[in-house]
């Protein structure tokens, strides 16, 4: 029998929904079919930028590619290949002085705007090998003055070692927040952005409170999500953070078809 109260799943997707080889697997699909079938909604809630997600959402089941899900770190929500909603944007101020002292040192950085993404260097010798894979994406361009774009949401920073990623975690100013994204990647971003503010309207939406909402996460990006939902579920690969705070560990990692696990033994019991 199911939880009858839990009418919503929201799921992070890197090392989460997804596998250390960003895949997702075959019987992870399946559980969210029967999610779907029993009348509980699946939505995303992904730090990755929009166009990106889009490439995970189209590879489930239409009646999940065509939820809401939040993406850029609760910048956005989309439906489809359709982006329904996007705001907290950096106040200028923050934004200017969060460049400054990023120009004080060498990292390489990413502006996000939910529809696009900008970078401002030049030289491309001190980004990641990740870095230097999103410069390949169509919606990443360079921007001369990356200080006068409109509506930035996040900065980025795929780091290529822990020194770098000190370096991004001490930037900082009223008014923003830094993160720890997984992988080596930092992002900052205004203090009033998080994934569970997005999963808000998302829960309007689908006329769902907090409290049936089960949501499942690994980082610190995740974190809000979790303590906001009615049961918050760490991967048992997750950040010491997310695990300290999370009503529940789930019994597999990411590359043991954690997801499914989690909805068997937690969701959709027999």
């Amino acid at each position: 029998m199911m939880n009858p109260d839990i009418r919503l799943l929201a799921l992070d997707l890197d090392n989460t929904l997804l596998n250390s080889k960003k895949i997702i697997s075959e019987e992870n699909k399946r559980m969210l079919v029967q999610c779907e079938k029993a009348g509980i909604h699946v939505v995303t809630a992904s730090g990755r930028f929009f166009h990106s997600q889009i490439d995970f959402t189209d590879q489930l089941n239409p009646e999940v590619q065509n939820n809401w899900h939040v993406c850029n770190g609760g910048a956005g929500i989309y439906t489809g290949h359709s982006l329904l909603w996007r705001e907290n944007c950096f106040a200028a101020d923050v934004f200017q002085v969060l460049l400054k002292q990023i120009r004080r040192t060498s990292l390489f950085y990413f502006v996000d705007t939910v529809s696009m993404v900008y970078y401002e260097n030049a030289s491309t010798e001190t980004a990641s090998r990740t870095a230097k894979q999103v410069l390949k994406k169509p919606y990443v361009q360079r921007a001369a003055h990356i200080e006068n774009i409109d509506h930035p949401v996040r900065i980025i920073f795929y780091c290529r070692n822990e020194e770098e990623v000190t370096a991004a975690r001490l930037i900082h100013t009223n008014g923003a927040v830094s993160y720890d994204g997984g992988d080596k990647i930092v992002e900052i971003a205004p203090k009033s952005l998080n994934k569970a503010q997005a999963l808000a309207k998302v829960c309007a939406h689908y006329d769902v409170s907090f409290k049936q909402v089960v949501a499942i996460g690994d980082d610190e990006n995740d974190l809000q999500l979790l303590k906001t939902a009615g049961i918050g579920i760490a991967m048992p690969n997750s950040s010491n953070v997310l695990i300290k705070n999370a009503d529940i560990i789930g019994p597999c990692d990411c590359d043991h078809d954690g997801v499914a696990e989690i909805i068997k033994r937690y969701i959709l019991p027999r």
